[in-house]
């Protein structure tokens, strides 16, 4: 009996050291280590930064963070490609008679409830989108939407635009769903969002992984917070003129941000010819590399130079040489006036490069950098000869709202009816310059040097193809 039960207590020593084994053999496996969200390191998901408190509201959201999030929760009738040209998204066709666009609808598109889209959502959706903050000024000349039938809507614009399609990418929600700030609307797009305990999750309508809403309380530590682990992306505008370096991947975000140089017609710039020269004589790569540090891209237009229309566009040769001299000539005696916003230090080391780039050709300056406000009074009450400015187009590319000269005004209109092409609508600016076009700044987004897919970004969707990331 002795004997048999040494043998039981043997087994059991040798079976409890076979367990114990075994799970130091999990622990140190690293295929099935857990992380804090209960996945897998090979299954971990994609986690994005998103404010709770703004909401996921397209018409009431106005943190950077969510408006980033929301077009991957609702379509748009069109969406922007890289080069800004509309493709048909909840839309199945377009005709343009005169101040009238007519949109079919796409009847194999849903929403994610599996509701079919009607042409009263369309309605719902513009006249919301209509007086929100952020979607306003990009529908300022559209007048109104009607329902024309079911699966027809009627828009009725200010002018004849060839390119309204480029604004017709404003969030499509289902009626009723969009009450107030606090509502998650019904959407159409590739993912729907859910409540969780840490924040919210993106589940794919396509099959793609989902995708986790970490709650951000404080977005002033959002980038270090990346580097650390805490977020696997983050969208930084550079809005407040300054950038930071930082251990992660990165891709520059096309904004649409024109800067531009105002000009006083009545000062030292009275001659358009001088504007002209100076337009050509200034070294806009320095401007952009110095006074931005890079984030932007060189404009000889005063449009996106990623723009497909531009394709057609076959700019005169210019002789920068030439255009000097003509600056040296007629400004040496003067002393030009920079207005700048002291508040973006991008914008004062642009400003301070550009009365560099005037100094060498023997023009004296005077740099003017102030607060916003006395920058903005000095602007309306002409204290300035040049000031740095940046206005954000819309998808059609609308710049009325810069131009401040009849010949412009009325060649732009018709260039934007069609009747005109981009090269006769050049031939005009170029010869009046109501503005200089330096560039087109850029945002960035930092990302994990772990993802594993290329970051494609999109006009209006920073996280375009974010289906394909994975970690």
């Amino acid at each position: 009996m002795n004997f048999l039960k040494r043998i039981v207590a043997l087994a059991l020593v040798f079976a409890m050291l076979f367990l114990f084994a075994a799970c130091n053999r999990d622990d140190k496996n690293p295929d099935d280590s857990s992380n804090k969200n209960g996945v897998t390191e090979a299954e971990r998901l994609v986690e994005l930064p998103y404010s709770r408190e703004d909401g996921l509201n397209p018409f009431f959201a106005e943190s950077l963070l969510n408006n980033g999030i929301m077009p991957l929760l609702y379509s748009g009738l069109f969406y922007l490609d890289a080069n800004y040209e509309a493709q048909k998204s909840i839309a199945s066709g377009i005709e343009i008679n005169g101040k009238e666009t007519v949109v079919t609808i796409d009847a194999s598109k849903k929403f994610s409830n599996g509701s079919g889209i009607l042409a009263s959502d369309i309605v719902y959706s513009f006249e919301l989108a209509k007086a929100s903050l952020y979607y306003g000024s990009m529908l300022e000349t559209i007048e109104s939407c009607a329902a024309v039938n079911s699966s027809t809507v009627s828009f009725v614009t200010l002018m004849k635009d060839v390119y309204i399609a480029g604004v017709l990418t404003f969030p499509i929600v289902k009626r009723g769903t969009a009450i107030d700030k606090k509502s998650i609307p019904v959407g159409a797009g590739k993912y729907k969002y859910e409540i969780i305990t840490e924040g919210g999750k993106l589940v794919s309508s396509e099959g793609a992984a989902d995708v986790i809403l970490k709650n951000v309380t404080n977005t002033d530590s959002l980038l270090h917070s990346l580097v650390v682990g805490n977020y696997d992306a983050v969208l930084d505008d550079l809005s407040g003129g300054k950038s930071q370096r930082i251990n992660a991947s990165a891709v520059q975000v096309d904004l649409n941000n024109l800067i531009f140089l105002g000009v006083n017609h009545v000062g030292a710039f009275n001659d358009s010819e001088l504007v002209k020269n100076l337009n050509i004589a200034l070294d806009k790569e320095s401007l952009i590399n110095i006074g931005f540090e890079g984030y932007g891209i060189v404009a000889d237009t005063p449009f996106n130079p990623n723009w497909y229309v531009l394709d057609e566009y076959k700019p005169k040769k210019v002789y920068a040489d030439e255009s000097k001299e003509y600056i040296k000539k007629k400004l040496s005696k003067r002393v030009v006036t920079v207005l700048v916003n002291s508040d973006n230090n991008f914008k004062v080391k642009f400003a301070e490069e550009l009365c560099s780039q005037l100094g060498k050709l023997g023009v004296k300056t005077k740099l003017s950098s102030v607060p916003f406000s006395v920058y903005k009074s000095g602007i309306e009450g002409g204290y300035y000869d040049l000031y740095v400015g940046e206005y954000k187009l819309c998808g059609d590319m609308n710049i009325s709202r810069l131009i401040n000269t009849e010949v412009t005004k009325s060649a732009y209109y018709s260039f934007m009816s069609g009747s005109q092409n981009i090269g006769e609508f050049m031939a005009v600016f170029n010869d009046d310059m109501p503005f200089i076009p330096v560039a087109f700044r850029m945002g960035i987004l930092a990302y994990s040097r772990e993802l594993q897919a290329e970051v494609n970004p999109l006009p209006n969707n920073v996280f375009a193809n974010l289906a394909e990331w994975s970690l």
